[in-house]
């Protein structure tokens, strides 16, 4: 039998599941696709920090239960990164989006 993560993922944020979905539906309008932009990377951030987690400990992506937990600990810091950049000052991006600390600090 084959394991797929997606489903793991999708059951752990379903409203903002839900809302991507339903936002596909609607022509792009400008009031809607910032937080469907902010629900898509939080997700996507969360995910592969998951997964990556995962390999990085030498854990097997079957561990349903264990990919569960991170996931819920990296969506949570993936929404806290993007509310802080949010609020960082657009003359300061240059040296906060490449730097490898931003980065580090959100894996670990």
């Amino acid at each position: 039998m084959k394991f797929t993560v997606v489903p793991v993922f999708v059951t752990e944020t379903p409203v903002s599941n839900l809302f991507l979905a339903v936002k596909s539906f609607f022509p792009p309008t400008g009031v809607l696709d910032f937080p469907a932009i902010v629900v898509a990377v939080t997700s996507t951030l969360a995910m592969l920090a998951s997964v990556n987690y995962i390999f990085y400990t030498g854990a097997e992506l079957e561990q349903e239960k264990l990919l569960k937990e991170h996931f819920r600990e990296f969506h949570q810091k993936a929404k806290d990164f993007i509310v802080k950049l949010a609020l960082t000052n657009i003359e300061d991006l240059q040296y906060t989006l490449g730097s490898e600390k931003t980065i580090s600090n959100f894996l670990y």
